[in-house]
């Protein structure tokens, strides 16, 4: 189911993109990112998937780098529980995360060791998420 979803975005966000500038085909991939990550929150019946969606106030890009590494440091403690690694991934996701932050944090690299976790769950979500970042890369190299 997830890889029909992830094609109909697909076929989407292409045919939105066909005649805009380069900051709105990015401004669009960014909503077909969290649409994506959305629909697969609610696949895995985490939550209602709204969460992942919602508009919220944008911190300062100190504070999204604070929040970012507070839940980095929580996601590589030992005794942090599978299912609350799913919700340190969906609170990552939900955060306004630019290239510098991404930069600053090094939080991919955490997310890289967590696609590699035994819990199916927690791999999946963490492999979603760096495809976004990926995209926030590749368009932030793109653009420059």
């Amino acid at each position: 189911m997830r890889m029909t979803m992830l094609g109909v975005f697909q076929r989407v966000e292409a045919r939105l993109t066909r005649e805009l500038t380069e900051e709105e085909k990015a401004s669009v991939r960014t909503v077909v990112d969290a649409a994506v990550f959305a629909a697969l929150v609610k696949s895995e019946g985490l939550d209602d998937g709204d969460d992942a969606m919602r508009g919220r106030a944008r911190l300062s890009e100190h504070g999204v780098c604070e929040v970012v590494m507070s839940i980095r440091t929580e996601l590589l403690k030992a005794d942090t529980t599978a299912d609350r690694q799913i919700e340190l991934i969906r609170a990552l996701a939900r955060e306004h995360i630019t290239f510098n932050v991404l930069k600053k944090t090094k939080v991919g690299k955490t997310l890289n060791k967590l696609r590699k976790s035994s819990d199916s769950r927690v791999a999946r979500m963490a492999k979603e998420l760096i495809l976004v970042l990926k995209r926030l890369v590749a368009d932030r190299s793109s653009s420059s």
